[in-house]
């Protein structure tokens, strides 16, 4: 344990060859300068101090700034001697770093900087017999930065809309999206109830080290509610006749959140040909959200006219409202089987039939001819009775006319019949004739070539007695 140094009253003390924490007595033997014969003799006692090793305990490799509390403690098993410990870093704050003694809590969310840092901590364990020994563990621990996740949401969406994909940020398979309206990392606008819906969206970021952050967006979700306006009404329906050569202002209105941009309207046909923008069935009215439609140019069927407009939160988000019109159409019609003429005391009925053609598809109606004396109608077809006319000559018109059963449209045709009087014949003839005498020229009224003669002694007009027999 001690080596003397030649030619000197010193020694070499090697503490680590000494048993610690004991009291040790050195002793000191000199002779006196007068005498060899006396010796005299100093002593000391020290003490070998020891502590031993110490190792802080619970810190973790690396963790998320957002992580709470870390509890760290010192191991001091191998102290040996009585003393304190406290725990300190050289680059984290008090604040984040609060020593307890033998035990500290370190905060990683207090650090004030958000990047990834590797920080130290260390633990000193002092003796209490002048601190002169210290033990010490220096430890280090790396500070994750949290994500910060983000993505992107219209404000506003239509509920008729696509579903549409949701990316977040940063990229990768450590995000996703959660709402009542979105499913397999999509808004689905048509999950929502109701005419408006406020839609909170939740994303969700891991990162490769295990530390996550969320963020949420909120978007609307609308049913289109505007209107178009101005149609002729029928029956609650919207109605015009073909070739009737009226015109309506229609106006289209938005939603009432209003509009980014004005509206336009596409016109799609009975038989599915789409019109937008430029129409001969319509008239843009610029500065406005309204039409001019021609319904003549339009043509017969069921037609729809379509409004779109944007909504004033975004230009990608396009609502429509759609309301369908009839132009109703009633082709020609004619009457079939009058006679240019008949007698009055004809026997034979006449029957008389309508022809119509070009009826619109989406129309139906009834027809009827117009009765008179001497004419009953039985919708579609009509008798003539000739026997029940007034004996003269006579026109009579007849008409027949359909209507739709809209109320809207009508075609009709008319033509005239000619009854004629039942004629008056008489001729005059002398009461008695003379066998032998000549023959007698008929004359009767009315003249002319359409009367003629018949007896048993006629002959060609004349009445030729001989040819009568007896006396």
């Amino acid at each position: 344990a001690i080596v003397t140094i030649p030619n000197t009253d010193s020694i070499l003390l090697y503490t680590d060859s000494v048993k610690a924490n004991v009291t040790h007595t050195l002793e000191f033997f000199y002779r006196s300068t007068l005498t060899d014969s006396t010796i005299f003799s100093v002593e000391k006692t020290f003490i070998i101090d020891s502590i031993g090793e110490v190792d802080i305990l619970n810190l973790p490799d690396s963790s998320c700034k957002y992580r709470g509390l870390i509890g760290l403690s010192a191991d001091i098993s191998d102290v040996q001697s009585s003393g304190s410990g406290s725990f300190s870093s050289t680059n984290l704050s008090n604040i984040a770093l609060i020593n307890k003694g033998n035990f500290a809590d370190l905060l990683p969310d207090s650090i004030a900087i958000d990047k990834d840092s590797v920080y130290y901590v260390q633990y000193t364990y002092s003796s209490t017999r002048g601190g002169l020994c210290i033990s010490t563990d220096i430890d280090s621990i790396r500070i994750d930065s949290i994500p910060q996740p983000t993505f992107s949401v219209k404000p506003i969406y239509n509920f008729a809309e696509q579903a549409d994909s949701l990316t977040g940020y940063p990229e990768g398979n450590g995000g996703s999206f959660a709402s009542s309206a979105v499913t397999q990392n999509r808004l689905v606008p048509s999950l929502t109830n109701g005419d408006s819906a406020n839609v909170n969206i939740l994303f969700s970021f891991t990162d490769t080290r295990g530390c996550s952050n969320t963020t949420n967006r909120s978007t609307i979700i609308e049913k289109s509610r505007g209107n178009i306006t101005g149609f002729r009404r029928r029956s609650n329906n919207n109605i015009y006749c073909y070739q009737a050569n009226v015109d309506d202002t229609i106006i289209g209105i938005p939603h009432s959140f209003g509009a980014k941009n004005r509206g336009w309207f596409v016109f799609e046909r009975a038989d599915g040909q789409i019109d937008s923008i430029s129409s001969p069935a319509f008239t843009v009215i610029n500065g406005s959200d309204s039409i001019i439609l021609h319904p003549d140019a339009a043509g017969p069927g069921t037609h729809k006219l379509k409004f779109y407009y944007y909504s004033d939160l975004t230009d990608s988000t396009i609502f429509s409202v759609a309301k369908t019109f009839i132009i109703d159409s009633v082709g020609p019609v004619s009457i079939l089987g009058v006679p240019d003429s008949v007698c009055q005391n004809s026997a034979t009925q006449i029957n008389l039939n309508a022809k119509i053609d070009q009826i619109n598809p989406a129309s139906t109606g009834e027809g009827n001819f117009r009765a008179f004396v001497g004419l009953v109608n039985n919708g579609n077809t009509a008798i003539v009775t000739p026997t029940n006319f007034d004996d003269k000559d006579s026109l009579h018109l007849i008409i027949y006319e359909y209507i739709s059963d809209r109320g809207e449209c009508s075609s009709f045709d008319s033509t005239f019949i000619r009854i004629d009087s039942v004629p008056k014949p008489v001729f005059s003839i002398k009461p008695i004739y003379n066998v032998a005498e000549s023959v007698d020229s008929l004359i009767g009224y009315p003249p002319g070539p359409g009367g003629i003669f018949t007896g048993n002694i006629v002959n060609q007009g004349k009445l030729v007695p001989s040819l009568s027999l007896g006396e």
